[in-house]
């Protein structure tokens, strides 16, 4: 595993926008590591990647398909039990991981991405998110739910997690729900959420 994990790191590193095609494949293929490997003997690994990753999803000057990739692997990293190493930095990367996962096609990288990051927030829900009593934070929570209003066929375990997530927030905001969080979402997606999770 060292090795493999060394030669990808060295991957993503050495990236520039010319060989944006071997950055795109060894991001992914840390990300399919992440959600198959034993956790104990994946976790090691992943601080180091996480610093990676965070400027090149923050990075203007990023190929596309690189900035989906980075989301799609940092949101994975939550899966085998990187939730707490990733959460005291999801104020660095949670509005950028948003902005690409929104409308990133659905299947199986998606789903597993989402997943990893509903861990990632359970670790922290609040201050992950900047802080839900600060306008940063209510703007990021938005976002989240914008990108799962987005998220139209959800498999039933998703789904399950979204609506719990939901609820969870609806529940620690209390009348601040409306007026700060949801009046910060699109009307198409606000219809949404309630046709699906009665939210």
């Amino acid at each position: 595993m060292d090795q493999v994990v060394l030669c990808i790191g060295n991957e993503i590193n050495n990236y520039s926008y010319g060989t944006f095609p071997v950055t795109n494949n060894a991001i992914w293929a840390f990300g399919e590591i992440a959600i198959k490997a034993n956790p104990d003997s994946f976790k090691p690994y992943i601080a180091n990647v996480v610093n990676l990753l965070i400027p090149l999803l923050n990075s203007t000057n990023t190929q596309q398909t690189v900035l989906e990739n980075s989301a799609i692997c940092l949101g994975r990293l939550g899966v085998p039990g990187g939730a707490a190493v990733i959460a005291p930095r999801l104020t660095e990367f949670i509005y950028s991981w948003c902005s690409q996962m929104m409308y990133v096609m659905e299947n199986e990288e998606k789903e597993s991405a989402f997943v990893g990051m509903i861990e990632i927030l359970k670790t922290n829900p609040d201050n992950g998110l900047g802080g839900l009593a600060n306008q940063q934070g209510r703007k990021n929570l938005a976002v989240f739910i914008s990108c799962i209003g987005n998220y139209f066929e959800p498999l039933e375990k998703l789904k399950d997690l979204f609506f719990h997530t939901l609820v969870s927030y609806k529940e620690v905001l209390g009348s601040a729900w409306e007026p700060q969080i949801l009046s910060l979402v699109d009307a198409d997606t606000r219809g949404f959420l309630h046709t699906t999770f009665n939210i």
